[in-house]
């Protein structure tokens, strides 16, 4: 019932808005509830739902608002001896407003919001039909004023069987199923029903820009026992080297390539055969550090390793720090002169210096790059979590070789520069260009860490901010009009390929600019931002077993999103897959909940929950849930 001190201050508070206008003043949130299951027997749990409709332009407080800010919403029993509550009262996620009056922050719901709360019927009811009544308290307000607090009367009838289930025994709780279904395996095969609780319809997992694909993820009900999704040998290798050669198109590999570049541009010394042993080190020592890392993360810290590597903020914070170090150096304000050891003492060595120097960027590049592709990486140890310890090697080997490739050439091409006649005026353009694309992806990392860590500092629009200003700078830079340390007196006019590059630049400060407005950005891009608001963001639940409790309710099935604050692909599918009509449309077929893997309270629960439902814990994973009845 309404606490009473809270009732009288709001009253004298209120009074104002209780002497409204009258047509105001009627305004009432009208209440209907059901009982689920709807035929039970004495003894046993059910669930009492109290939909509210509130009118438009109105609100109700939470159930927990903070002390004397607010008349809570609650729910009260009439018979509180047949029908007994058995837990808290539940809301969905309510809106937050800050109360100047009291100075705090107040939750409050408008719209259709519903009510949950378990009941245990006494074991003494007779069979047949009953009527659960009670009333919903609610104080009603708009945005100038409150209605005095009421109550709505509400009744649910519910039907009791003659078997008597004994008193204090609760029906099992859902049982995570240790059998997964794969989609990718076959399209017809039957589902398998997990022991109690739950049944794995299918799942989904990695980045994939096929409507048609998700589509058809989303529309089945008869998913595919994964047997053996692997296929065989050859399959497995050819999918591990697919997966290294698009892990060069992940948004947060980026900033490795302009940093090969520079690295490789001082020390080429214009010769072919020390440029192929130089790239060819940089290539092994890359393959060996990525297999023997993943490996040994597997070993000790387990399945979930990588992916607490990547989410780790100070992993994040360490990774922009040294981003922001070779930004600065790349754009003039000092040079990395080492006086014994490092690229110029390596030079000093000779060859076996240079080597070495080489070994160990190698290592920096596997340290900086291993959580940016924990995707596919993530699968493999959970495989070598399970006791598969050749499959994850030869994984690993293929993925890294494939991965590697690349940079091969990127450790060739400064080499084959070096050799090219006045080659130093446009190569320091090109190390000034790239210190400004290091310096934007710096925020990606800076982004993570503030988004695991919740702090709220990094906003979306304060990133796009500073990327503006920056291709802005990086347009004006290649133009002319801008000059920093090191670049010569200019004469001459601009060439056709800057002028062009420059054009890109503003076009680019332009549509990111067009972004600050609210509309939408380049999906690669989008994915290295901080996630915008939205009101869609409120259809998410995120209580994996609330959502299962309101899908036995509503006879629908779960839709379960494992995401992550640091996953660029995950943000890539929800902008670019999950707001297309069709696959809205799809999405009101299911309750839907996101439970995220790389931070938050939740987390270790959440990566259990991700490598039973789905078998893995790389990201993005869905998995499409029927809870038993």
């Amino acid at each position: 019932m309404i606490r009473s001190g809270t009732l009288l201050l709001l009253l004298l508070l209120g009074t104002a808005g209780a002497q409204a206008p009258q047509a105001a003043g009627q305004e009432s949130v009208l209440v209907s509830a059901v009982i689920s299951p709807p035929e039970v027997a004495a003894g046993a749990e059910v669930m009492l739902a109290v939909r509210a409709t509130i009118p438009a332009g109105f609100h109700v407080y939470g159930i927990a608002p903070p002390e004397l800010s607010s008349i809570p919403t609650s729910i009260a029993l009439e018979d509180s001896s047949s029908f007994i509550p058995s837990g808290a009262l539940r809301e969905p996620r309510p809106a937050t407003h800050y109360d100047e009056v009291f100075e705090v922050d107040v939750p409050w719901h408008s719209g259709t919001p519903e009510f949950t709360l378990p009941i245990r019927l006494s074991p003494s009811l007779a069979p047949g039909v009953h009527a659960v009544r009670g009333l919903f308290g609610y104080q009603l307000c708009d945005e100038k004023s409150c209605r005095i607090p009421t109550e709505a009367p509400f009744a649910a009838e519910v039907t009791v069987t003659g078997t008597v289930v004994a008193q204090g025994t609760a029906p099992p709780p859902p049982i995570i199923p240790a059998v997964t279904l794969d989609l990718s395996a076959a399209d017809e095969a039957p589902a398998v029903a997990a022991e109690g609780g739950v049944k794995v319809l299918a799942t989904f997992v990695g980045y994939d820009p096929s409507e048609e694909r998700f589509l058809a993820f989303l529309r089945s009900r008869q998913g595919a026992v994964a047997a053996d999704t692997r296929g065989g040998i050859l399959p497995f290798v050819g999918g591990a080297i697919l997966a290294g050669l698009l892990s060069i198109l992940t948004p947060c590999v980026f900033p490795m390539i302009p940093i090969t570049i520079s690295f490789f541009s001082r020390m080429a010394s214009g010769l072919r055969r020390e440029s192929v042993l130089l790239a060819g080190t940089y290539s092994i020592g890359i393959i060996v550090a990525y297999t023997a890392i993943g490996l040994l993360v597997s070993i000790l810290l387990g399945a979930g390793g990588v992916q607490n590597i990547a989410s780790s903020p100070v992993m994040n914070l360490v990774l922009a720090g040294v981003l922001m170090f070779f930004t600065l150096n790349l754009l003039g304000m000092f040079e990395i002169r080492v006086s014994s050891g490092g690229m110029s003492g390596a030079q000093r060595q000779g060859r076996a210096g240079r080597v070495l120097t080489v070994l160990l960027m190698a290592l920096g590049f596997t340290l900086a790059s291993f959580t940016c592709t924990a995707g596919f990486v993530g699968a493999l140890l959970v495989a070598a979590s399970q006791g598969e310890v050749s499959w994850p090697l030869i994984g690993m080997l293929a993925y890294s070789t494939a991965f590697a490739f690349p940079f091969f050439l990127l450790a060739l091409f400064p080499g084959w520069l070096a050799s090219l006649p006045q080659a130093g005026g446009w190569m320091n353009r090109i190390k000034v260009a790239m210190g400004f694309l290091i310096f934007a992806a710096t925020f990606k990392f800076l982004s993570n860490a503030d988004a695991v860590l919740q702090w709220g500092l990094l906003s979306r629009t304060a990133v796009l901010t500073i990327w503006v200003i920056t291709f802005l700078f990086l347009g004006l830079y290649l133009m002319g009009k801008l000059r920093l340390p090191h670049d010569e007196a200019e004469a001459g006019a601009v060439s056709v390929p800057r002028m062009f590059l420059s054009l890109a630049a503003f076009a680019l400060a332009l549509h990111l600019a067009f972004g600050l407005a609210g509309k939408p950005v380049w999906g690669a891009l989008d994915g290295l931002l901080p996630p915008a608001e939205s009101a869609a963001s409120e259809e998410w639940s995120e209580d994996y077993d609330a959502a299962l409790v309101q899908a036995r309710r509503e006879g629908k099935p779960v839709f379960v999103d494992f995401s992550g604050y640091t996953c660029t692909n995950c943000k890539l599918m929800e902008h670019k897959i999950f707001t297309l009509p069709a696959v809205q449309r799809e999405f009101e077929k299911f309750v839907r909940v996101r439970l995220f893997t790389d931070g938050g309270p939740q987390k270790k629960r959440n990566q259990h929950l991700a490598q039973e439902l789905g078998g893995t814990l790389a990201l993005p994973l869905y998995v499409v849930l029927e809870p038993s009845r």
